[in-house]
């Protein structure tokens, strides 16, 4: 398969964050829902790669708190974002995918502006940032037809790279091939749900194995 379109999740996936979003979580839960923390972590990562207001609501369906944790969530995110940054080792691959003639995109669940503004202080450059704009364009089905509409590319040259088990999931549910990134979850824990197309333990694999079976791409002059 020659894939022309890598799409990338963000938080997890290029930055180092959820760790941070995970205690964070945590501590609103144990709060405002009385969910022991050491709990609260555990329902947070099953719910990981969703948006966090979604998270919410699929662990406490109607709650009247959601709203207001969801809120306190994103505020408390807007303060630590400004010290994300992007690791070398991403740098270097997204670099490397570019000069190999591939589309590079993000799609994330985090605020847009968000994942602008880290690429922005990284002075890293990709085709297309798509982050959460509402309910209406989230990460998944509504970044993937978007991409298809700007690329005029179909969404079976698509690749999704994650690290969490609802990327797996979103990738199943739009018909895209998934790499999986270990971390957090490992290769079984992927395999649970689906096998995924490939699983790496770093983003450097991932450039060295798109570079074995993407062997007829025409390096980009840009």
């Amino acid at each position: 398969m020659q894939f022309k379109v890598v799409v990338f999740d963000f938080d997890g996936t290029l930055v180092d964050t959820m760790e941070l979003y995970a205690e964070r979580a945590s501590e609103l839960m144990e709060e405002y829902y009385g969910i022991p923390k050491d709990r609260a972590v555990k329902l947070y990562w099953e719910t990981a790669g969703l948006a966090f207001k979604d998270q919410m609501e699929v662990l406490f369906p109607g709650n009247q708190n959601n709203v207001a944790v969801v809120e306190l969530f994103e505020k408390w995110k807007s303060t630590i974002i400004k010290d994300v940054t992007l690791s070398e080792e991403a740098r270097e691959v997204l670099f490397r995918l570019k000069t190999m003639g591939l589309i590079v995109a993000v799609s994330s669940n985090n605020i847009e502006k968000y994942v602008r503004d880290v690429f922005k202080r990284a002075e890293t450059t990709i085709d297309y940032i798509l982050g959460w704009r509402g309910d209406n364009f989230k990460k998944g089905e509504h970044h993937f037809k978007y991409l298809e509409e700007k690329t005029k590319i179909n969404r079976n040259r698509f690749l999704f790279v994650g690290d969490s088990l609802n990327d797996l999931l979103i990738a199943k549910a739009s018909r895209v091939a998934f790499v999986a990134l270990e971390g957090r979850f490992k290769k079984k824990d992927f395999e649970r749900l689906g096998c995924p197309l490939h699983v790496i333990k770093s983003l450097k694999e991932l450039s060295e194995w798109l570079n074995k079976i993407c062997y007829c791409l025409t390096p980009r002059l840009n």
